[in-house]
């Protein structure tokens, strides 16, 4: 993979993985969109970590990817 890739240069990429992915997984989850985007608590961190480890180990995301994807998310709800 190209170290100088950024997901988030790839916008039909990023609104399909928002779009189909998160929020049909997260459907109703104001909440979860709150702590993940607030990890200010050990509980919230956990809950992040534990999204990121998900989107490495079943989805097939890498590190970073996972990363940019959730940032990328919790922007966009805070928008709407």
């Amino acid at each position: 993979m190209d170290p100088n890739y950024d997901f988030m240069d790839n916008l039909e990429l990023v609104k399909a993985v928002t779009d189909v992915r998160l929020k049909s997984d997260i459907a109703g989850a104001g909440s979860l969109i709150g702590a993940l985007a607030n990890r200010t608590n050990e509980e919230n961190q956990k809950l992040y970590d534990r999204m990121i480890e998900t989107m490495l180990d079943k989805l097939g995301y890498c590190r970073t990817c996972a990363q940019k994807t959730i940032e990328y998310f919790c922007t966009q709800e805070d928008e709407q």
